[in-house]
């Protein structure tokens, strides 16, 4: 679970098997993509998973993909387990093709993501018939800086690091835009990224 995304994404295409190319550019692991069912471009990292491997105090065991619970960027774990095993099913194909999409997802989304600065991604996921990049955008966040954290000019729905930014200065920032959203909209936006803090949060 705590191999990065491109470098399973790398290994399958040197194996000559492919589907999980829509997820190329998706930062984090292999872990990560699973506990919060990443995707892009149609494709959840979920189509893909044929079970995994979860472990607790009282030992470990498989759980076949059918029989997690799970939603729109979310997997809901039994209480008490961890994935540390994640299997993938995938199927033959022409790498040399599945890395020409790759290539054009990624020029792609240089155009319309803010790919060279670092973020953590989308930050909140999109609330039912509508984009939250468009949502923030419309509330006038777009360029928004905090300490140094910005909301970024290119996708409203990325914070992006300047240098030197705090955890605290994203979560700031991530306040007053949910305000500002269900005060103006009456929409509450629900992050899609996982915030751990000292106090538990």
């Amino acid at each position: 679970a705590g191999v990065p995304l491109a470098r399973l994404i790398a290994r399958s295409l040197a194996a000559g098997l492919v589907g999980l190319e829509a997820l190329a550019g998706i930062p984090g692991s292999v872990g990560g993509a699973f506990a919060g069912n990443a995707g892009a471009g149609g494709t959840a990292f979920l189509d893909r998973v044929r079970r995994v491997f979860l472990v607790s105090g009282e030992g470990g065991g498989w759980m076949e993909r059918r029989d997690l619970a799970t939603g729109y960027r979310r997997v809901d774990l039994p209480p008490g387990t961890v994935a540390a095993v994640v299997e993938v099913e995938l199927g033959a194909g022409d790498p040399d093709e599945a890395r020409r999409r790759i290539r054009g997802l990624m020029a792609r989304r240089a155009r319309t993501q803010p790919l060279g600065r670092p973020s953590a991604g989308c930050v909140f996921r999109n609330p039912p018939g509508d984009s939250a990049g468009r949502l923030i955008e419309a509330l006038g966040f777009k360029g928004y800086t905090l300490g140094g954290a910005r909301v970024s000019e290119r996708h409203a729905n990325f914070i992006v690091n300047l240098g030197g930014a705090r955890a605290a200065d994203v979560r700031a920032i991530m306040k007053r835009i949910q305000e500002r959203a269900l005060r103006a909209a009456g929409v509450f936006l629900q992050p899609e990224i996982r915030v751990w803090s000292e106090e538990g949060e």
